[in-house]
């Protein structure tokens, strides 16, 4: 019995799960992903700035690497905690806010920080930060893999 319903369900699960894998690669594909001015040695620790409009909202984030294993969801264990929301503009580039972080948090005196920003509204939460940290984690595991700092545009999820 259990083995007829698991093998009804298998093929509509892996239909679902095939659809959602396309909408979070057209939905991370909408995000435009930069490292904000010098990058560390160290990029393990930072901050993450999330913006959507001129509202942006800034996250600390820490991270362990974990090398030569199969499951593709370390991301998940990236570290987050909200620390500040702040408006964003001309006077107050992305730099700035960095250099702001960095004189009220001194634990992090050379903090890596990666700005995203959403071409469309989408919950901070639930979306937008699960693709953040996949991009950030991606782009560390292959700044340490390789030993050379990869650009933005090289890293896909």
């Amino acid at each position: 019995m259990i083995d007829e319903v698991i093998g009804f369900a298998l093929p509509e699960l892996h239909g679902h799960w095939t659809q959602g894998e396309a909408l979070r690669r057209r939905l991370a594909e909408r995000i435009h992903f930069s490292p904000v001015g010098l990058m560390p040695l160290d990029a393990r620790d930072g901050y993450l700035f999330l913006r959507q409009g001129s509202e942006m909202r800034v996250y600390v984030y820490g991270t362990t690497l974990y090398p030569d294993t199969a499951d593709e969801r370390h991301y998940r264990r990236m570290h987050t905690r909200y620390v500040t929301t702040c408006s964003v503009g001309l006077l107050s580039p992305y730099e700035r806010v960095k250099a702001e972080l960095v004189s009220y948090r001194p634990e992090l005196p050379n903090p890596a920080v990666f700005c995203f920003e959403s071409e469309v509204d989408l919950p901070r939460i639930e979306t937008f930060m699960p693709l953040a940290k996949q991009l950030v984690y991606h782009y560390i595991q292959h700044e340490f893999s390789n030993g050379a700092t990869p650009s933005p545009e090289g890293i896909s999820v």
